[in-house]
């Protein structure tokens, strides 16, 4: 090895513990050293510079400080302070404006206050850069959740290597056995689409549920349907149970989860009913059985699309799926997980209450 490199991967180191690392790096190493700074807090640019002058030789930077969430130091900005004869600040400049600029307003990188309260309290941001994504978050609802996630261990954010986790696990098998638990009954399923913030929306859902007198199922914490009208909740993302978990002892309803995926938490919910339906996952497969449901991918949709069929469900009725954009992650694994569980049952016909640009739904 020629250099070594560390990095701020939270954006919360300052000045000062940057100066007692380089110390600490050059008691114990002797060649160059490197730096790789987030801006988190608004500090990449001091951190860098304070890194050159405790002895660092390599320093990385982006142009407009392109990168995940809060963004790298910029580019332009090293170079203003190393500003030589060999460098021409003037083009990199004109390249930034006119171009990466445009890309930032797109993409939504750099500093916020959500990066930097995610940074003080050790939160892996990619939690942060998760919940602005989504636009079924308020702005209230992405600090309730970073101030949830704040009570738990949320440094590191790999959900494949939790899907991985629970595909290896051999004890994925519910205690709950939900063969027939809702036989012949209509069931409607709750999504957090931005449609359900709309009124007309949510007044022709109640009248569906009082018209039909169906079982209603909602998908997380739903915070736009009154908790009257819902009779369980349900959850299996790992990443939404982190966020969700210190509201369960406050729900009046049952909620369907897999209790293996709680243990994490180390929590005790005595005030709340848990219906503990398992699952694993399996790529290309979706498949219900009566205590746990093998699945596509990491979706509560699927999850409780398993527990209404296992159920035996006369129909199923989906509101507030509005979908994503056409290539996005979460549209793909959507689109996959529909389409294995209506081939899987053919007579099955998924109607929705609300817009959807899922291709399979009516």
């Amino acid at each position: 090895m020629d250099v070594f490199y560390f990095a701020d991967s939270f954006g919360n180191l300052n000045p000062k513990k940057i100066k007692t690392i380089c110390k600490t790096i050059k008691e114990n190493w002797y060649k160059e050293i490197g730096i790789h700074s987030h801006d988190n807090c608004g500090m990449a640019l001091k951190n860098s510079i304070q890194a050159f002058k405790s002895g660092v030789t390599w320093i990385d930077g982006t142009i407009q400080g392109m990168g995940r969430g809060a963004g790298n130091v910029k580019t332009e900005n090293l170079l203003k302070y190393f500003s030589n004869k060999n460098y021409n600040v003037k083009h990199i400049s004109n390249l930034s404006k006119n171009y990466f600029l445009n890309l930032k307003k797109k993409y939504k990188w750099g500093k916020s206050n959500y990066y930097k309260t995610a940074a003080k309290f050790n939160i892996h941001p990619t939690y942060i850069q998760m919940l602005q994504a989504d636009n079924r978050y308020s702005k209230k609802e992405i600090l309730k959740s970073i101030n949830s996630l704040k009570k738990i261990k949320a440094t590191s954010f790999d959900p494949k290597k939790l899907e991985k986790s629970f595909i290896e696990n051999k004890s994925v098998k519910g205690k709950w056995n939900a063969s027939g638990w809702c036989l012949n009954k209509s069931l409607l399923i709750l999504g957090q689409g931005p449609s359900l913030r709309n009124n007309k929306n949510i007044d022709k859902i109640k009248n569906f549920i009082l018209k039909t007198k169906c079982i209603v199922i909602g998908i997380n914490i739903n915070n736009f349907i009154p908790q009257y009208l819902i009779d369980f909740y349900i959850s299996s993302n790992e990443t939404r149970i982190s966020l969700d978990h210190q509201k369960y002892n406050n729900l009046k309803k049952p909620i369907i989860i897999p209790a293996l995926k709680l243990k994490e938490i180390k929590k005790d919910y005595k005030k709340v009913k848990i219906f503990d339906y398992g699952v694993t996952l399996k790529n290309n497969t979706f498949s219900s059985y009566k205590n746990y449901a093998v699945l596509p991918h990491n979706l509560t949709f699927g999850y409780a699309m398993a527990v209404a069929l296992s159920g035996k469900a006369k129909n199923i009725t989906i509101a507030g799926f509005d979908g994503y954009k056409k290539n996005q992650l979460q549209q793909i694994e959507m689109e996959k997980t529909i389409s294995l569980i209506l081939k899987n049952y053919p007579g099955l016909k998924l109607k929705s209450l609300t817009k959807t640009n899922y291709p399979l739904i009516k």
